[in-house]
């Protein structure tokens, strides 16, 4: 007798269901694949805004201010008022020159007479929210934040003198955008804080609009400041961040201010 065999149907039809359970096998993998990739991209993700969130915390709980200068007797509010105008704009040419912000405070302290005693304002600003690129101060257009503090927000060269000058800024990477803290003076290579970013903006609530932030068309929160006194600081300071991941923070830093000298 002949052994029976598969028919030609028989045949297609266990061909063609093969066919299904290896491409839906692959499928499977890849789809596999995909989800482990995004699961690692945003467990880096939440490392790194982690670790950002902690250096930007530690940077606005230790911002140091310029001291109140004391007035003379009989100086008028005018006086006063043009005198803090003079010193910013000495300061603003003094940093177009080049000049660093220790030769800027020494020289501005032993060479101008201004109706304050016990020193003058160095005029340059020690919190300083500004546009990254010069020319481009577009509410969305990047910023960069300057400011002095205490310690260091992160690791960075020693300073000898009691406070550290340095800034958060934006720099371009293949993928996206990464945000790092560079240290100014003393100077010191650039540490990056988070990586393949999106979307970034900083605000800082004025703290003369502060009870208008809720109002349509209120300029509380501004996306330029300059600061010097504690009294010009904001009350508040906003980070909104998105990832190429799709991971989105909206963080708000209250400043806590000291005095203390520029570095």
């Amino acid at each position: 007798m002949r052994r029976p065999g598969f028919t030609a149907l028989e045949v297609l039809v266990a061909s063609a269901v093969s066919v299904v359970v290896i491409v839906a096998a692959i499928g499977l993998m890849g789809f596999l694949n995909r989800m482990t990739r995004i699961s690692e991209q945003r467990y880096e993700d939440t490392s790194e805004l982690g670790i950002l969130h902690e250096t930007i915390r530690r940077a606005m709980q230790t911002l140091v201010a310029e001291a109140p200068p004391q007035v003379a007797p009989g100086t008028s509010q005018e006086e006063i008022d043009a005198a803090r105008k003079a010193a910013e704009e000495e300061g603003k040419e003094a940093e177009e020159s080049g000049e660093t912000p220790g030769a800027r405070s020494a020289r501005a302290a032993g060479s101008r007479r201004t109706p304050f005693g016990g020193g003058a304002p160095t005029g340059h600003p020690r919190f300083i929210l500004e546009p990254q690129i010069a020319g481009r101060s577009g509410p969305n257009d990047a910023r960069r934040l300057e400011v002095v503090l205490l310690e260091q927000p992160a690791p960075g060269p020693l300073a000898i003198s009691p406070t550290v000058r340095g800034v958060f800024e934006l720099a371009p990477q293949v993928d996206g955008l990464a945000l790092r803290w560079r240290s100014l003076q003393p100077p010191g290579m650039p540490i990056v804080l988070a990586t393949r970013i999106r979307e970034l903006r900083w605000t800082a609530l004025s703290r003369e609009f502060a009870d208008d932030r809720f109002k349509a068309g209120s300029s509380a929160w501004r996306t330029d400041m300059r600061s010097s006194l504690p009294r010009e600081y904001p009350k508040a300071v906003r980070l909104e961040l998105v990832t190429m991941n799709n991971t989105r923070v909206d963080w708000l830093f209250e400043p806590a201010i000291t005095t203390g000298p520029e570095p």
